[in-house]
């Protein structure tokens, strides 16, 4: 089963793989078809396909070509003008139409009770709001129709408070979210060709994802975001609260000790700081630690490593009570005391190293051996953990998707905390645990492939810092 925003992503990620827009509408316009002839017997029937001016109807209009070829008595109810079809693959498709296809402005009632199959293709899934008047009328006119009725996709205004009653629903891939036999009728699934590699690795598709601010966002709409760490180390902390900033979360504080507190103000106006007594991570930090005030927590990079650091930083997880990105020191901190995360929301970021310290487990070399044994992590933790690697695995323990932009340059110190940083902003964005780990790795990695091609082998983290934003500009978010 897909939400909406996830077939929109596989779409997307299908056209790296060659499979554009107008081929997933052929195959889908051609399924369309098929099942029409075989599950309803529509040599000997005549059908109506009711059109709307986006894919949906694109993919009705290819579905009448093919029926058209096999001697259905078809014809086409486009709700309004040619004209206004908006997307360029669908009117390529409405012109492709036989000239002895009918096509109706306006369809009587008379005549629709004459037809006996309806095809509701006049809107698909991702509908926001209600149905504009000239999409009701459409809907109440085949909804007191006599005809049988299969819609694309999903039926018209599904979700809304006025949608088409469906007999059967074809569907493009998959179930999406909310479907049923009660409101679609019988469900049918269109394989449409989405490459295995596009459902399976990130690709510009993820991008979709990604939450744009709204026009009336006010300061801290957009996140805020504690980062806790330091100590020894003051880098690592600064990678990850720009990783956050630059990700586009509206606010990043350092929570660190007082020793580092100065450095840690000194490195950008941008970092709000908040410092407790003592040179390293200490009880010190409890009194001052209030979770409710962020969206997100970033944890573990820079504190160390020893006792109370160790028992300390357990304790903050144990208070927390807001999604946490737990990195780094942080893994090693926790690797005796995993039960503190049981009904706790985290996402984990180990490297193989550290993958394999938590675990007490040596990663197999095979890529989806690999992934079973990261997988099996995940659900006995119920936490999302990304495996950081050439090829970076993201999973929740149910889902998985793999990551492989990035390079080998990428092995810099900091790139691992900028990417904890960038998960946590996305968190703190609104984004859900797995779906802002998926996305972030695909973006920390995809700005680090821009820095690479400019700076080659003298790259840097910071250089992975400053490309954060053609990353944006190259996906035209």
């Amino acid at each position: 089963m897909l939400t909406i925003k996830e077939m929109k992503v596989l779409e997307k990620n299908s056209e790296q793989y060659g499979i554009t827009e107008d081929i997933l509408m052929e195959n889908a316009g051609r399924g369309i078809a098929e099942i029409l002839l075989t599950k309803f017997k529509v040599e000997k029937k005549k059908v109506l396909i009711a059109a709307g001016y986006g894919n949906n109807g694109g993919d009705g209009f290819v579905a009448a070509r093919y029926l058209q070829k096999k001697g259905v008595d078809v014809s086409i109810w486009l709700v309004g003008s040619p004209e206004n079809i908006k997307t360029s693959v669908a009117k390529m498709n409405f012109n492709k139409i036989d000239k002895t296809i009918s096509v109706h402005w306006d369809i009587p009632m008379d005549d629709l009770n004459k037809v006996d199959l309806v095809v509701d293709a006049l809107l698909g899934a991702g509908l926001r709001g209600n149905l504009s008047e000239q999409y009701r009328y459409a809907v109440d006119t085949i909804n007191r129709s006599d005809a049988e009725v299969v819609a694309v996709d999903v039926p018209t205004g599904f979700g809304t408070d006025l949608f088409v009653n469906a007999d059967a629903t074809i569907t493009m891939h998959d179930i999406k979210e909310g479907m049923n036999t009660h409101n679609c009728g019988t469900i049918y699934i269109v394989d449409i060709g989405i490459p295995h590699d596009a459902m399976l690795y990130t690709g510009m598709g993820n991008m979709l994802l990604y939450p744009v601010p709204k026009k009336e966002a006010k300061k801290g709409d957009n996140g805020k975001v504690a980062v806790i760490g330091g100590g020894p180390y003051t880098g690592a902390v600064y990678f990850a609260l720009m990783g956050a900033l630059k990700i586009g979360a509206d606010l990043a504080y350092a929570i660190v000790p007082e020793s580092i507190n100065d450095v840690m103000a000194a490195y950008s106006p941008d970092i709000i700081t908040i410092k407790y007594n003592g040179e390293h991570l200490n009880k010190e930090i409890i009194s001052i630690y209030s979770p409710s005030d962020y969206n997100a927590i970033v944890m573990g990079m820079g504190i160390g490593r020893g006792g109370e650091i160790e028992r300390t930083f357990c304790e903050l997880i144990k208070k927390t009570d807001r999604p946490m990105v737990i990195d780094a020191d942080g893994l090693h901190a926790i690797k005796k005391h995993l039960s503190i995360l049981n009904g706790k929301k985290a996402v984990l970021t180990p490297h193989r190293g550290e993958f394999e310290m938590l675990t007490d487990i040596k990663l197999d070399n095979d890529l989806d051996n690999k992934i079973i044994q990261v997988k099996k992590f995940a659900e006995k933790i119920d936490q999302v953990v990304v495996l950081k690697g050439v090829i970076d695995i993201v999973t929740d323990g149910r889902s998985v998707k793999l990551n492989r932009t990035g390079n080998s340059r990428m092995s810099v110190g900091g790139t691992g905390d900028l990417l904890s940083g960038i998960i946590g902003g996305l968190i703190g964005k609104g984004m859900d645990l797995y779906n802002a780990a998926v996305l972030g790795t695909y973006i920390n990695g995809f700005a680090g492939d821009i820095a690479f091609n400019k700076k080659r082998w003298s790259m840097t983290t910071s250089d992975v810092i400053d490309e954060l934003s053609n990353v944006f500009i190259t996906h035209n978010v």
